[in-house]
């Protein structure tokens, strides 16, 4: 709190509380009464006298006989706020003068929110906010209200500015109407005297949240673009155009992102709705750009662009997704509109079958990974006999040199075993290719190996079909010397 601001406080409540009293004995002198105000209020049963109320203010001894500015007037900057909010409780909790002390602290705290302070004042808490002022924007500040609520208040320039006041409370109606939407902030309450309302409080905005982490993880991008896209289509299908979307009205809740400050919104079903204003924006470059020198044409196609704007700063850096959402990105911020998406719908089923695609890939890659190590699982088995029903398993075998593919084989049932072999058997010889008569070898060895762990007949058979078509068709000597060791 400003020196000059606490000094004209503790005058006003000198005039009110350092006054005449009387002690038991008649003697009468000027003092501050409001030790007798603090022992007949509650806060006596909860604290030992006033000075223990008052500790945390710094090591001043109450006296009586001096007056508030003696006392006070140099305590530590930090503490003024709380000396004031300590003294106000004391005069609301009384059980003397109750009318009299209303009209003090109304009077006090009036003068408190003409100095742009956010006051809490209910039935059971008294509290002073200034130095829990916590970001501010174009026209509005923010203050912290408690652990979970912060409030958005016009800043003091602008309080007696109609269109900002107009502004400020579309802001709230348009935001409200979509609070059945978890990915839209929560807004709580407007307040017309001070032209302010409550809201959910956030952790950071998307901007800062990029710039402070440098490899921000694949997954968490594709849930940001998602946050963000399915509260675009909760506002637009509910007739709400943003007009103002980049980077910095994006904001975190925990692990979550919402879409904020409405500040510019069209509700499209109300006639009378807000218009852009023609100031500049600060953030043109998510602005389309027939909208640049004319903010009046902002609507549903103008969002898309800012959101298209939005996903490529998300997934910039992304080399592995990059290649997947680029082409969504290009429809979104084509500078001819009619070439961009009709609707954030057509963007949603774009993104999620690129996202299926790059899903695709990645279960692909996993699922290569696991059979060359021999890894058995449901993935595993159902791509490998699909591969037998298409007469692709030898071919595979092949392109992937899967020297220790009988060990993997091993894992499946045994009806499956003579399924696998029997297209290996089928289709191996047209699958080594030309000149590729190492690749007779990789079949030799691997029929070799089931020959040897199998203690199923028709799967030995078969395996040893394998072995002898390479060492007699084929003339391998590899696979001739195999059928030695075997006695064949």
């Amino acid at each position: 709190m400003e020196f000059g601001l606490f000094r004209n406080i503790l005058t006003f409540l000198n005039k009110k509380l350092y006054v005449e009293k009387i002690t038991d004995t008649g003697f009468r002198y000027i003092g501050l009464i409001i030790d007798d105000y603090f022992d007949n209020s509650i806060l006596s049963i909860d604290f030992l006298n006033l000075d223990y109320y008052l500790s945390d203010i710094g090591d001043i001894v109450f006296d009586e006989k001096e007056n508030l500015l003696d006392l006070y007037l140099d305590i530590p900057t930090e503490k003024r706020i709380l000396l004031i909010e300590k003294v106000l409780t004391i005069l609301k909790k009384t059980s003397y003068n109750k009318e009299e002390n209303e009209q003090i602290i109304e009077m006090v705290l009036n003068f408190l929110k003409n100095n742009s302070y956010i006051i809490i004042n209910d039935d059971s808490t008294l509290e002073i906010l200034k130095d829990k002022f916590i970001g501010e924007g174009s026209y509005c500040n923010v203050f912290q209200e408690s652990e979970r609520i912060v409030r958005k208040t016009l800043k003091p320039e602008y309080l007696k500015e109609e269109n900002f006041r107009t502004r400020l409370r579309y802001e709230f109606e348009n935001t409200f109407k979509l609070k059945d939407s978890p990915n839209i902030i929560k807004v709580i309450e407007y307040n017309a005297e001070d032209n302010s309302y409550t809201m959910e409080k956030c952790t950071d905005d998307l901007y800062s949240f990029i710039q402070k982490n440098i490899e921000i993880p694949y997954e968490s991008k594709v849930n940001i673009a998602l946050d963000i896209l399915n509260g675009m289509k909760f506002a637009h299908d509910n007739g709400i155009i943003h007009r103002d979307l980049h980077l910095g009205n994006i904001l975190q809740i925990r692990n979550n992102f919402v879409i904020a400050d409405f500040g510019w919104s069209k509700d499209i079903h109300v006639l009378r709705s807000l218009k852009s204003s023609s100031s500049p924006k600060s953030n043109n470059r998510y602005v389309a750009p027939e909208a640049i020198s004319d903010f009046n044409k902002l609507d549903e196609k103008t969002d898309i662009y800012s959101i298209g704007q939005i996903l490529d700063d998300i997934f910039r850096g992304t080399l592995s997704s990059r290649h997947n959402f680029s082409s969504i990105i290009d429809k979104c911020v084509d500078r001819n509109r009619e070439n961009r998406y009709d609707s954030i719908d057509l963007i949603i089923d774009d993104f999620n079958s690129c996202l299926k695609a790059d899903n695709d890939e990645k279960l692909k890659n996993k699922r290569f990974e696991d059979i060359r190590e021999s890894k058995y699982n449901i993935q595993v088995r159902e791509y490998l006999l699909e591969l037998v029903e298409k007469s692709l398993l030898s071919r595979f075998i092949v392109d992937h040199r899967l020297v220790n593919f009988s060990e993997l084989l091993l894992h499946f049932t045994k009806h499956e075993q003579i399924i696998l072999m029997k297209s290996i058997d089928e289709t191996f010889p047209s699958a080594t290719g030309y000149n590729g008569w190492h690749n007779y070898d990789l079949f030799t060895n691997i029929a070799h190996s089931i020959y040897k762990n199998s203690d199923n007949g028709e799967i030995k058979n078969i395996a040893l079909n394998i072995i002898k078509y390479c060492a007699e068709n084929i003339n391998r000597y590899h696979a001739q010397m195999i059928l030695e060791r075997l006695n064949y």
